[in-house]
Order: C-alpha cells, then structure tokens, then sequence
C-alpha cells in the first residue's frame, strides 16, 4: 500500500541519517595540489628583482587530517537517529496493522452490503412492485381512499430508495476495498 511504501522510506531516511552521524565521527583526509604562475618581477630574496613568465611555475600541495575531538554532540546524534530508525518502524509497523485492520472490516461491511442486495435483488423489489400492483388495483377498484394508496406507494417508493442506498453503500464498500488492497 502507498501509505506503507512511504512509512518504509520514512525508515531508509531515518537509517540514512544516522550512517551520515556516523561518519562524522571518522577522521578525514584531504590532499591539495596547487600549480600557479606569477607573471611579473618579484623579488624571491626580498632585495634583487627578477623576471618571471609564464614558464617559471609554483608548485604546492598539502596533506589535511581532520581529527574530530569533541563529539559528544555528534554521538548524541547518532542516539537520536537511532530512536529516530525505531519510531520510524514502528510507525510502518502501525500504518501496516491499521491497513490490516480496515481491509478486514471492509471484507465484513462487503459481505453484510453483499447480503443486503441480494435481499433486495431476491424479495425486496418484488414486494415493491407487488405492493404499487395491488395498491394501484386497489384504489383503482375503489377497496382504499387515496391516504391509504399514498401510505402503500411511499411504503414501495421507501423499498426502492433503500435498494438504492444499498448499492451506493455496496459501491463505496468495494472502493475503498480495492484502494486498501492497491487494486
């Protein structure tokens, strides 16, 4: 689940930054070579002029070894990134479980909006054009007022409308099932 994959690079993060502290604590190395002209008089010996051009190069280089000597911050760094790994595994660990968890109320809420249509599917919206039959038969013949033909109609109008909410309620159902199961 998309949710999971990001909680899981929350955790590389986490492991990433802690390598990173680590490394800190490493001593290191730096070598520098430098090549430079100077193009002009100078004086080497601080009293008598000579001519440089471009053919008389200087040449350095250098050797650096930094020592890191005080890093209780950095180590404290580190225990901080460690605690920041385990928060971080135990969060996918939780988004997991939730995910779990909801997949399997879902999986119950299908089956109870499964059982829901097939009920009105079966019976439901056959009583309701049983009911409008008769009740249109009925006050057609003259068996029933118009307050009692008005009560059966909404009564078939009620069964249909809850058919319909079924099918919404199925539908939302099976959407946030295939989301939860990435489908």
């Amino acid at each position: 689940h998309p949710e999971v994959a990001v909680n899981v690079m929350e955790e590389k993060i986490a492991s990433a930054n802690t390598v990173v502290e680590k490394a800190k604590l490493n001593p290191d190395f730096a070598v520098a070579y430098n090549n430079q002209s100077l193009i002009g008089y100078q004086s080497p010996d601080g009293i008598a002029q000579k001519y440089f051009d471009a053919g008389h190069r200087f040449h350095f280089a250098g050797i650096t070894v930094d020592v890191p000597l005080f890093n209780r911050a950095t180590k404290a760094k580190i225990k901080a990134g460690r605690i920041s790994e385990d928060v971080a595994r135990i969060n996918t660990e939780a988004t997991a479980l939730n995910i779990k968890h909801s997949i399997n109320q879902l999986l119950e809420e299908y089956k109870k909006q499964n059982n829901s249509l097939a009920y009105y599917e079966g019976a439901g919206l056959k009583q309701a054009e049983q009911i409008i039959t008769s009740a249109n038969l009925s006050f057609k013949n003259g068996e029933i007022s118009y307050l009692e033909w008005t009560m059966l109609m909404n009564n078939a109008v009620n069964i249909r409308l809850n058919y319909i909410e079924a099918i919404k309620q199925y539908n939302l159902t099976l959407i946030e099932l295939n989301y939860l199961t990435a489908k």
